[in-house]
């Protein structure tokens, strides 16, 4: 993907101008534009905010996790799917298999381990909340991404390689590259001025 394109995603959050030609959803392109990003937050953002945006992620799994298992295990009262139990025990909600003897105690207990589950997950949840405020800078503003800053960005990148970033020809994974580099070199003279 030219750089270009990337740079009018970001600012816009419009994925349209990913496509060429014809017609795509959204939820077709954004597994696609998702990959992107990350690659790019992995070499923009600081250890703290990747760690951050982990905590975020598990969050946002465990909420999707207890919504399935809630909604398959009322599914499940209402009729038997072997599908349904393979889809607990793929997200770890079930442990030990659905009791196959049909006996209501054994159903009782199977179902009173997926519910100590969701409570498990639901107290991670706040932990990981916590975690999360904890975390957050009191005064932080989450500001949008402009044009101006990825001009300010390219012109610096520019100047550090000595030649013109046409970001119609560039890519992102050779801007990440580019950047990857830059910033190792902005390290690199950091700890020769600490040490000088």
């Amino acid at each position: 993907m030219p750089l270009k394109v990337f740079v009018e995603i970001i600012c816009s959050d419009d994925l349209s101008h990913m496509v060429i030609e014809g017609e795509i959803s959204q939820e077709e392109l954004a597994p696609v534009w998702n990959e992107i990003l990350e690659a790019y937050l992995d070499v923009t953002m600081s250890d703290e905010d990747k760690h951050l945006m982990t905590l975020i992620s598990q969050q946002y799994l465990l909420e999707h996790n207890i919504i399935k298992v809630e909604a398959i295990l009322k599914y499940l009262s209402y009729r038997y799917d072997p599908d349904m139990i393979t889809i607990l025990e793929r997200i770890g909600a079930s442990g030990s298999g659905y009791p196959k003897d049909g006996s209501i105690n054994a159903r009782k207990a199977w179902e009173k381990r997926v519910v100590a589950n969701i409570k498990r997950w639901r107290h991670r949840i706040s932990e990981i909340e916590a975690d999360i405020i904890r975390l957050t800078p009191k005064d932080q503003k989450q500001e949008k991404i402009t044009r101006s800053y990825f001009d300010d960005v390219l012109a610096r990148i520019s100047q550090h390689f000595k030649y013109h970033i046409d970001e119609n020809i560039v890519t992102v994974s050779r801007f990440l590259a580019m950047l990857r580099e830059y910033k190792q070199h902005l390290i690199m003279l950091q700890k020769q001025a600490k040490t000088t």
